[in-house]
């Protein structure tokens, strides 16, 4: 298949959908939350298969399936659309701009001196300094990774999962490990936004553009349940800066490009703390919202189901439990986990005590699980 077959409109799902588009010479790939012209171009670079040159994925590689279906990397899964691509809620947002004064320069320049040689006081006083500007500053100078979380007095991360990256094909979300990002305003979100308050899934992120002159561009986009954004689910909270040289940064898919995720596989102490109010975050008032009631219906059931465990053990890659519930509604629950979890398997039998329920996924599930039965597993 040629370029000038998949001309039309696309969905990389949970609300990424961009517009294939015929160019001077090649496709273009455009984002309609992009800045103007900052349009990716599609590459052959086989039969079937294209390389994205720019854009927030650049180096991607797109493999045609079907005129109707494309594979990024092998793993993510694109549709056709039979509408025109629309932005995501919440997106296209610019970062505030960063024009430091003399006296906030060394501001900044004596917190980073101060955070780079740690001692127990882990928290940074700032000034008149806002907390915005110095994470751009650290941002812009790849000076650390960046964690977001409402805990506010945590002395070290650890590499443990309790919560599922939901409908993550590459592999990417879900492995035991403490994860940050190299981009601080992103991080932020984290710290304010209320995790014990919110139903449904966080979608937020920061993509690279690229203008034709070779101009960096970055847009953030962030979004929660339509039902939630009323209530203001915000709260104080805690950055984390995090020593850059412990970290990885994780690939878009195996063997893919960089993604703007970093994760580290073993305990971390922070360099730094910084206290954050909502009122810190500068997107606070431009938080989208989307529709999750199907997931929170899957949330609400895996909730009555995991409520009815009598019993549980550790099987390889997973948790074996013994659940007093209706056969159906388990079989219900383990068909719409497919749905959210891909990298997730889940097999019934019968039990005297009602059905024995086998999960098995990545180990951020498995971290998951362990957490939810502890008292069966300690």
């Amino acid at each position: 298949m040629d370029g000038q077959a998949l001309i039309g409109d696309w969905s990389l799902g949970w609300g990424r959908e961009f517009t294939i588009v015929e160019g001077e010479d090649l496709p273009l790939l455009h984002f309609p939350e992009a800045p103007p012209g900052c349009d990716a171009r599609l590459i052959p670079v086989g039969e079937g298969r294209f390389r994205i040159d720019g854009g927030p994925y650049p180096d991607a590689e797109v493999q045609v399936e079907t005129p109707d279906h494309l594979l990024i990397g092998g793993v993510i899964p694109v549709t056709r659309l039979t509408r025109s691509a629309q932005p995501p809620p919440g997106s296209g947002l610019e970062p505030p701009p960063l024009d430091l004064d003399d006296d906030e320069l060394r501001m900044c320049e004596r917190m980073w001196e101060f955070a780079d040689h740690p001692s127990k006081h882990l928290d940074l006083e700032l000034g008149d300094l806002t907390p915005c500007r110095f994470v751009q500053w650290l941002t812009v100078n790849d000076l650390v990774i960046f964690h977001g979380s409402n805990h506010t007095g945590i002395e070290e991360l650890e590499p443990v999962r309790r919560s599922m990256e939901v409908d993550d094909n590459s592999g990417r979300g879900n492995r035991g490990a403490v994860y940050g990002t190299h981009d601080g305003l992103w991080a932020m979100f984290f710290a304010v936004v209320d995790r014990q308050r919110l139903r449904g899934s966080i979608r937020s992120g920061v993509d690279t553009h690229w203008s034709a002159v070779g101009e960096r561009l970055d847009r953030y986009h962030f979004s929660i349940h339509h039902g939630e954004l009323a209530a203001r689910p915000f709260t104080d909270g805690a950055l984390y800066l995090l020593p850059r040289d412990r970290f990885e940064r994780i690939p878009f898919y195996s063997q893919g490009p960089p993604s703007q995720e970093w994760a580290c596989e073993s305990r971390v102490r922070p360099l730094g703390r910084i206290i954050l109010r909502p009122e810190d975050f500068p997107f606070l008032d431009r938080i989208g919202s989307h529709d999750d009631g199907e997931l929170i219906e899957f949330e609400d059931l895996s909730g009555r189901i995991f409520d009815a465990v009598a019993s549980a053990r550790e099987v390889d890659g997973g948790i074996e439990m013994v659940v007093a519930a209706d056969r159906d509604e388990v079989a219900r629950m383990v068909e719409m986990s497919r749905r959210f979890f891909p990298d997730v398997e889940g097999s019934l039998a019968d039990d005297p005590q009602g059905v024995r329920l086998t999960m098995t996924g990545p180990p951020g599930f498995q971290h998951t699980l362990r957490s939810r039965f502890s008292r069966f597993l300690e």
